[in-house]
């Protein structure tokens, strides 16, 4: 069952909450995005990379909230053990939570986490767009909206 999210309805608090919520729910990979400006260092990135390193999992293809073209919507993807030391690290991330939009720093920003359960998508957002999507058994929608957590029924970009 698919229902969209929007960062307007969440805090960067109880965004990080629902990242839990979904890793109590067996997500145990993610991946994202990092963009930077051209010619400009990226100590961000290099910080990141090394702290995420031990946690580095096998590249597998996988299916992604963004793309250039339609073919490219699944493709080989970068991945991470998604665990209380890399959830430190996406906090670093996303400082303003993973459903906001991104810092645009001068250096780097990350931006569009995805997490996997199973190697299928749970959670994926766009971070530009603040609209992401959940991929949740019917039961867990239920579980979802009974512990407050907002969801919609369509969006308006994704």
């Amino acid at each position: 069952m698919l229902r969209y999210l929007h960062g307007d309805d969440y805090s960067a608090e109880r965004a990080w909450q629902l990242v839990d919520w979904l890793a109590s729910r067996g997500a145990s990979e993610f991946t994202m995005s990092f963009l930077m400006r051209d010619g400009l260092p990226a100590p961000a990135l290099d910080r990141v990379s090394a702290a995420l390193q031990p946690h580095v999992l096998p590249r597998q293809s996988r299916d992604r909230m963004e793309a250039y073209g339609k073919d490219e919507l699944r493709r080989p993807t970068d991945l991470w053990a998604l665990n209380s030391d890399t959830l430190r690290v996406l906090h670093e991330c996303f400082p303003n939570g993973p459903l906001a939009e991104p810092t645009y720093a001068m250096d780097g920003w990350f931006e569009n986490l995805e997490l996997y359960r199973g190697g299928h998508t749970l959670f994926g957002m766009v971070n530009h767009e603040r609209e992401g999507m959940l991929n949740l058994s019917i039961d867990e929608a239920a579980d979802l909206a009974a512990e407050g957590f907002p969801t919609r029924d369509s969006a308006s970009w994704i």
